[in-house]
């Protein structure tokens, strides 16, 4: 099983893959799926960290605040309030950029946890 930093080959494609969408959409002005796949790209890197099986069946169901908590006993505050922002706009997300910037700002925080 290929890792990249510690995370299953499989959860970082994912996270790229969502990365990638949320950018594309924020381009063409599509809000809602920029703020969905904004978090998913957090999700997926989370769900490495943490060290879930990407294959599992099921969906491991916790927002991000929780995942967070459980990779970062304590994370810096704007992490915090980022993780809080996109599960809030999860479903409706309004604010693509700020989804995307979040998302970003976990991201940086996150890959500093990396085995890399």
């Amino acid at each position: 099983m290929e890792r990249i930093g510690g995370v299953h080959a499989e959860w970082y494609r994912r996270h790229i893959a969502h990365l990638a969408y949320a950018l594309e959409a924020l381009d063409e002005g599509d809000h809602g799926a920029a703020c969905y796949h904004a978090y998913q790209a957090v999700s997926a890197l989370l769900s490495g960290i943490i060290g879930l099986d990407p294959y599992a069946p099921g969906a491991y169901v916790k927002t991000l605040s929780a995942m967070l908590k459980t990779a970062m006993e304590h994370p810096p505050a704007d992490v915090a309030t980022c993780g809080e922002f996109l599960d809030s706009q999860y479903f409706s997300g309004e604010d693509g950029g700020r989804c995307v910037a979040c998302a970003e700002r976990l991201i940086e925080t996150l890959h500093g946890l990396l085995l890399l």
